[in-house]
């Protein structure tokens, strides 16, 4: 919102055409639906201290989370990519050696890459600003697991 907030800053009016966003291709790469999920972004320029509480909740709630990470390598106290968010974790008593996620960078770019593994794989790991993690915790769960919906 902040991006948007500037352009209209400048232009005045402007039109925002929707489409498919990051977020929404993370979260379908990593076969995580967005209805078992939380949304976080740490890519703002305010603090991100209540976002990094809202995550520990929603991984503390058994939430899957789609998280935009945020690039401030000039401002290491700022700076909060993957690699600080594993060992941020690691730090609030976070089993990180069990929690799945995925880290895409450039996602639906000629350069996209992507990464599968723990949260405690991503210490020490350089990942670019275009990065959205997706902290996998869903459960498969079918409508053949609710067999009262059609029986008499």
């Amino acid at each position: 919102s902040e991006v948007v907030d500037r352009l209209i800053e400048i232009f005045g009016k402007v039109e925002i055409v929707p489409g498919i966003s990051s977020i929404q291709v993370a979260a379908s790469r990593a076969k995580v639906p967005l209805d078992k999920s939380k949304v976080i972004t740490m890519h703002v320029t305010t603090s991100i201290e209540d976002k990094k509480l809202e995550l520990q909740k929603a991984l503390i709630d058994g939430f899957s989370v789609v998280l935009v990470p945020r690039p401030w390598p000039k401002q290491p106290d700022k700076h909060f990519m993957p690699s600080e968010i594993a060992v941020y974790l690691r730090e609030h008593n976070f089993n990180t050696e069990k929690m799945k996620v995925h880290v895409f960078e450039a996602i639906t770019t000629e350069n996209e890459t992507s990464f599968e593994g723990t949260v405690k794989d991503l210490e020490g790991k350089e990942f670019s600003d275009l990065s959205v993690m997706v902290f996998n915790q869903v459960s498969l769960d079918s409508y053949m697991n609710y067999r009262w919906q059609w029986e008499n």
